[in-house]
């Protein structure tokens, strides 16, 4: 968006965690009327990878269901140690088709995520109501805010499961996956904005902290596959969901220094056993940082989902973000799930 007053511009971008304006553009002078024209033209003329196309999704033609390719692990994420997990190699790119979102990013605001359950098998014949997918892994598609040249939290989590087995089926278990690639002008490249932005990206990110970050497009295929909160039978199989999640995030806590910093109800999925016994999983730690590192570290955008967080978030997200925030946030999320199924039943049903 262009906003003029007289002989002066100032651009102004609105993403989907928030709001940027660059300084005054000065078109009475000869630098700022070629800086115009020039953002003019780069918003005319783009190609592909600033339209953000992604090529590694695919419609299957005739089988009604898509293909999407998962990236290797790389060197920080995962047990690279085993070269293959249940027969998919983690060191080369993975076919997963998938005919339905779990999760789908149709929001306009927050971080554009979404959850395939999917297979490494390509169906032979079409998927339909009576024909469905396997469900082998769940593909999160995710474009997540983080600092360049970061490291992953991975690993840590796959250290403290293979030293804690019993959590195996609390928190989620990386088969494969990565940054998703993308192709430009013959050149592979992580980080598009560069390119979606153009001029725009010089004149926005002027201070170093917001330079240090950008949207980092990743493919994940994990285990266990989980159920959305909503479709749980009772309030007491609420409870004990919540609870082993939050049980789950205090050993990452404590074993790992990983602090969540975004419990909400998309965050924690249950899973009935064969005996039908409740489990509770808590996942997406794209968020996630060292706890020490969180008492100092300031996030150029808000940090969490708006209806589960914390007071002290709501006030101001530049401020640390502490264990006690992410009670709180499972506090909000019991409530609002409480609130919805008392509606459900006292209203919608009847």
């Amino acid at each position: 968006m262009l906003s003029r007053s007289f002989a002066e511009v100032r651009v102004c971008i609105f993403t989907s965690g928030r709001a940027l304006g660059s300084h005054i553009i000065d078109i009475s002078s000869k630098e700022g009327r070629y800086q115009y024209i020039r953002l003019l033209v780069d918003w005319s003329l783009c190609e592909w990878h600033q339209l953000g196309f992604d090529s590694t999704v695919q419609q299957c033609q005739g089988l009604n269901c898509w293909e999407i390719i998962v990236p290797p692990l790389s060197a920080d994420q995962g047990d690279t140690s085993n070269p293959s997990t249940d027969g998919i190699n983690i060191h080369a790119p993975t076919s997963y088709y998938f005919s339905k979102a779990y999760v789908v990013a149709d929001l306009l605001f927050g971080r554009h995520t979404r959850c395939y359950p999917a297979t490494s098998i390509k169906p032979a014949v079409p998927v339909s109501s009576k024909i469905s997918i396997c469900r082998e892994v769940l593909v999160k598609d995710a474009w997540s805010f983080a600092r360049r040249n970061g490291s992953s939290d991975g690993s840590d989590i796959e250290d403290m499961l293979s030293s804690n087995p019993k959590f195996n089926d609390h928190l989620p278990k990386i088969i494969c996956g990565g940054t998703v690639h993308m192709d430009s002008n013959g050149e592979a490249i992580a980080d598009n904005a560069d390119f979606i932005l153009g001029e725009l990206h010089s004149l926005l990110y002027e201070d170093e902290d917001t330079r240090g970050h950008f949207y980092s497009h990743t493919h994940m295929a994990m285990t266990p596959i989980g159920q959305r909160l909503h479709d749980i039978g009772s309030v007491f199989e609420l409870i004990i969901a919540v609870y082993d999640a939050l049980k789950a995030h205090a050993t990452v806590l404590k074993e790992r220094n990983i602090l969540h910093r975004d419990i909400s109800e998309n965050n924690i999925l249950f899973r009935r056993d064969e005996s039908g016994n409740i489990s509770g999983i808590l996942i997406d730690f794209d968020n996630a940082v060292d706890s020490a590192a969180a008492q100092s570290y300031r996030q150029p955008i808000c940090t969490g989902t708006l209806p589960f967080m914390s007071l002290n978030n709501l006030r101001r997200f530049d401020v640390s973000h502490i264990v006690i925030d992410n009670i709180g946030s499972a506090m909000c999320l019991v409530v609002w799930l409480g609130i919805w199924r008392y509606f459900e039943h006292h209203y919608l049903i009847t």
